[in-house]
C-alpha cells in the first residue's frame, strides 16, 4: 500500500518495479562483502553499523514518505543495513547457543530453538499486525478499485512502514553493546570440547580429536568417492566396449597432472607471501632469519 499510494503506484505500475530493484541491490551485493566484513570487523560491530543505518533509512523515509527519490535512498539504506541480519547474524544466534550450553550445559538449538523464536517473533508480530488492520479500517479506508486514501490514511501508512524498522532498531542498538559471546568464543569452545571428550571416553569410546576426526571422515569419503568411481567406470567400459585398465590409466594420469599443477601454483604463492613478507620486514627496518 505504502508504494501504491504515497510513491504513486496507483498510477504508475512501473514504480513497484523500480522500488524492488532499488531495494534489492544492496542484498545482491551482501552475498559478496558480508563475510569479508564480519571476519575483520566482527559479526557484533557490522551488525550495529547495519542496524544504524536502518535507523537512519527508516527515520529518513519518515519524515520524506512521498518523496519519491528520498524514499528510493531510504529503501536502500534500510535495505543495506539488514545486510548483517540476512547473512550473518543467525550465526551470532549459534554463538549464543554455544553460551547457553557452557552456562547451562543444556543445548537450546533445533526444534525447540525454532519453536522458541518463532513463539516470540509472532507475540511481537501480531499485535502489529492486528493493530494495523483495525486502525486502517477505523479511518474509513478499504483498499478497493477507485478509493483515494486520505491525508490521515497516507500518514498512518507511512507511519506503519518505518515505525516496526525504527522500533526494531532502536531495541538492537540498545541490546548489541551488550553481546559479548564473540570475545568469549574460544574458552566456550575450548570447555565444550573438554566436556565432549570426557562424556565420549566415560562411555568407553575412543577420542579423537576434532582435526583427526576431519581427516578420518575426509578420507572415507575420498575412498568411498574412489570406489564409486571404479565401479561406475567398469559399467561404462563394459557397455562401450573399452578396456578398464586403459581407460583408468589416463584418469589417473590426468588426476597426476591436476595435482602437480595445483602443487606447483601453491609453491608460488608460498614463495610470494614469503617474498612479500621479507619486503615488509626490510621496509620495517627489521631482518629475517
Amino acid at each position: 500500500m505504502y508504494i501504491k499510494f504515497m510513491l504513486g503506484g496507483a498510477e504508475n505500475g512501473s514504480m513497484y518495479m523500480l522500488y524492488q530493484i532499488i531495494t534489492g541491490v544492496p542484498l545482491g551485493l551482501g552475498a559478496i562483502i558480508a563475510y569479508p566484513l564480519a571476519k575483520k570487523f566482527g559479526i557484533k560491530n557490522i551488525t550495529f553499523v547495519g542496524y544504524a543505518l536502518v535507523l537512519i533509512g527508516s527515520v529518513l523515509g519518515w519524515i520524506n514518505s512521498d518523496n519519491i527519490p528520498v524514499a528510493m535512498v531510504a529503501g536502500f539504506l534500510r535495505q543495506f543495513g539488514m545486510i548483517p541480519n540476512a547473512y550473518i547474524f543467525a550465526t551470532l544466534m549459534c554463538y549464543a547457543f554455544d553460551s547457553i550450553e557452557y552456562k547451562s550445559g543444556f543445548r537450546v538449538e533445533g526444534l525447540l530453538a525454532t519453536a522458541i523464536v518463532g513463539a516470540i517473533m509472532g507475540l511481537i508480530y501480531a499485535p502489529f499486525a492486528g493493530g494495523y488492520e483495525s486502525t486502517i479500517l477505523k479511518l474509513g479506508f478499504v483498499d478497493a478499485e477507485g478509493v483515494v486514501a486520505s491525508e490521515a490514511v497516507k500518514s498512518f501508512m507511512s507511519l506503519s512502514f518505518y515505525l516496526f524498522d525504527i522500533i526494531m532498531a532502536v531495541a538492537f542498538l540498545i541490546l548489541i553493546p551488550f553481546v559479548n559471546v564473540e570475545k568469549k568464543l574460544p574458552e566456550i569452545n575450548a570447555e565444550l570440547l573438554r566436556r565432549k571428550k570426557e562424556a565420549i571416553i566415560a562411555k568407553g569410546e575412543v577420542w579423537l580429536e576434532p582435526e583427526e576426526q576431519d581427516r578420518v571422515e575426509r578420507e572415507r569419503a575420498e575412498r568411498e568417492a574412489e570406489e564409486n568411481r571404479i565401479v561406475d567406470l567398469k559399467d561404462h567400459c563394459a557397455r562401450k566396449g573399452l578396456d578398464f585398465e586403459t581407460e583408468n590409466a589416463k584418469y589417473l594420469a590426468k588426476q597426476e597432472e591436476k595435482r602437480k599443477k595445483w602443487e606447483a601454483k601453491q609453491a608460488k604463492k608460498k614463495a610470494k607471501k614469503k617474498g612479500n613478507d621479507i619486503d615488509e620486514n626490510n621496509s620495517n627496518g627489521g631482518t629475517v632469519e
